[in-house]
């Protein structure tokens, strides 16, 4: 076997052993990607057939009815935040924490500002 002939085989085995797990990989991926679509698009048309049916019963329903179903569909989401702005004001009330920080200009404190 010629030195050309030794270095054409050399190449072609490294090209083929890189490209022999390459191609697995690819295959891989992309058959977990086309799972995933898969499944995906399953629960979104089961979600969506159940958002239909919410719709259905949410046009059929009085006028009446549906101002209050806005309402309270404001008024969770105010109620929850105003119980945590709340709940939050009440922690930050009983922890320790350092002195409050006098608010101060630079002259009082020797300090010029450039």
């Amino acid at each position: 076997m010629s030195t050309e002939q030794t270095i054409r085989l050399t190449i072609l085995a490294f090209g083929a052993g890189l490209a022999v797990p390459l191609a697995l990989q690819l295959f891989l991926t992309l058959r977990t990607a086309q799972r995933t679509i898969a499944s995906t698009r399953l629960r979104m048309e089961r979600t969506l057939d159940g958002l239909d049916g919410v719709i259905a019963r949410f046009q059929g329903a009085s006028p009446t009815t549906q101002a209050l179903s806005a309402f309270g569909a404001a008024l969770v989401p105010a109620a929850a935040a105003a119980f945590k702005a709340w709940r939050e004001a009440a922690a930050a009330a009983d922890a320790p924490g350092p002195p409050p920080i006098e608010n101060t200009s630079s002259r009082e404190n020797g300090h010029a500002r450039t």
